[in-house]
C-alpha cells in the first residue's frame, strides 16, 4: 500500500522517487524492531517492567539444555551465567532501548547508519546467546548501511511529516501481523524434542539437529509440540503467572504444567515427519553408513557428506522423544523423557 501510495504521488507530481523509497525501507527496519517493543510493552505488568520480570538467565540455561548454543567451552558458559545472574535487568533494559531506536532512523542519514549498527549488534548477541540468527535481518541491515554510506542522502522531513511517520509506524509496528512480535516470558519448563537411534547391533545413540544434514536448521529447532499428546502450553503473557511460577518448587511446577496442559497433537504432521524419518534412514541404510572413496561423485543425503552420525551401522529403528525439563531457582533441574513415537526403518 505505501509503494503504491508513494508511486502514485511521484506520477502526479514528478517528485524523485529514491527519498520515499528510502523512507519506506527505513519505516520497515523502524517497524521491524518497534514490533518486539511494544509487544513486551503490552505484556509488562506496569508498562515497562518486562526487563525485571523476565529472566534471561533461564532462558540461557533452556537453550543450553535444548542443544542450541554453539559449542561453547565451559569456562566461558560458567562466565556467560555469572554475568547473566548479576546483569540480567541491565541487559534487557539495554534491549528495549536499541528496539524503540528506530524512531530516530529518520533525521540524518549518519544517525541512521549508527543506529542500523546497533540493530546489527543486537542481532548478533542474540545469535551468540541463543544460537537464534536474524541472519536476514542483518544482511538487510549492512545493504542499507552501504547503500547510506556511498549516497548520502539528505532525509528533509517537515515536522508535521515525521510526527505522520513516527505515529504510522507505532500503529503499522502493533497491527499488522507482517512485523514479528517478538515478547514473552521465560518459565521454569520445557520441553525439548530429540531422536534416538538403535542400528542393527542394538546400541542406542542420540542425534543432534545438527547431524541431519542437509535439514540442520529444521531439527535442531525441533518445535514439535503438535507431535506430543501431553504438551502444556509454555508461553505465558501474564506477568502475575509468572512470577509465581518462578516461586514454586519443582513439583508444584509439574502440578501447574498438567492444570495448563494444551493439547496441540496433530496426527498428519506426525505421519507427515514418520514417512520423512523413514525415508531419510532408508536412504542412509542402503549407502549412507558405507564409506566413500576419495574421488566418488557428490550426491544427495545419501552421501553422508555433511552429517555427524557417530554410527557405522544400518539403522533399525528412530525414536521421537520428548525430553521435560523442570527448574527451581536456577541450580535445580529435573528431566522426564517420553516416547512419542517410534518408526521402524525398512
Amino acid at each position: 500500500l505505501y509503494l503504491y501510495l508513494i508511486t502514485i504521488r511521484v506520477i502526479r507530481k514528478n517528485i524523485r522517487f529514491e527519498p520515499l523509497w528510502l523512507v519506506g525501507v527505513l519505516i520497515t527496519i523502524c517497524c521491524s524492531y518497534l514490533a518486539p517493543f511494544l509487544m513486551k510493552f503490552s505484556i509488562s505488568q506496569n508498562f515497562v517492567d518486562w526487563f525485571i520480570i523476565e529472566d534471561f538467565a533461564l532462558a540461557f540455561e533452556q537453550y543450553l539444555d535444548r542443544g542450541w548454543l554453539l559449542d561453547y567451552p565451559t569456562g566461558l558458559i560458567d562466565g556467560i551465567r555469572i554475568l547473566l545472574v548479576e546483569y540480567n535487568s541491565l541487559f534487557l533494559f539495554i534491549a528495549l532501548v536499541l528496539e524503540c531506536l528506530g524512531i530516530f532512523l529518520f533525521f540524518n542519514w549518519r544517525y541512521s547508519i549508527g543506529i542500523i549498527v546497533l540493530f546489527i549488534i543486537l542481532n548478533t548477541n542474540i545469535y551468540l546467546l541463543s544460537a537464534i540468527l536474524f541472519w536476514k535481518w542483518i544482511v538487510s541491515n549492512i545493504l542499507i548501511i552501504y547503500y547510506l554510506y556511498v549516497t548520502k542522502p539528505e532525509i528533509k522531513i517537515k515536522t508535521k511529516h515525521m510526527i505522520a511517520i513516527v505515529l504510522s509506524c507505532v500503529l503499522c509496528s502493533h497491527f499488522i501481523p507482517f512485523f514479528p512480535k517478538l515478547g514473552w516470558y521465560t518459565i521454569p519448563y520445557k520441553v525439548d524434542y530429540l531422536l534416538e537411534v538403535t542400528d542393527v547391533n542394538g546400541e542406542t545413540k542420540n542425534i543432534k539437529g545438527k547431524d541431519m544434514a542437509p535439514f540442520d536448521m529444521y531439527f535442531a529447532f525441533n518445535r514439535w509440540d503438535v507431535l506430543n499428546k501431553n504438551q502444556a502450553n509454555t508461553s505465558i503473557l501474564d506477568p502475575k503467572e509468572v512470577i509465581l511460577l518462578n516461586s514454586m518448587s519443582i513439583e508444584q511446577v509439574k502440578d501447574d504444567v498438567k492444570l495448563r496442559g494444551v493439547n496441540k497433537y496433530n496426527p498428519k504432521k506426525e505421519k507427515i515427519l514418520s514417512l520423512f524419518l523413514n525415508e531419510y534412514f532408508t536412504n542412509y541404510n542402503k549407502v549412507g553408513y558405507k564409506k566413500k572413496p576419495i574421488l566418488s561423485p557428490p550426491a544427495h543425503i545419501q552421501s553422508n557428506k555433511k552429517n555427524h552420525f557417530k554410527f557405522d551401522n544400518p539403522v533399525r529403528n528412530v525414536k521421537i522423544v520428548a525430553k521435560e525439563f523442570f527448574y527451581e531457582n536456577h541450580s535445580e533441574k529435573k528431566v522426564n523423557h517420553h516416547v512419542l513415537k517410534t518408526i521402524y526403518i525398512k
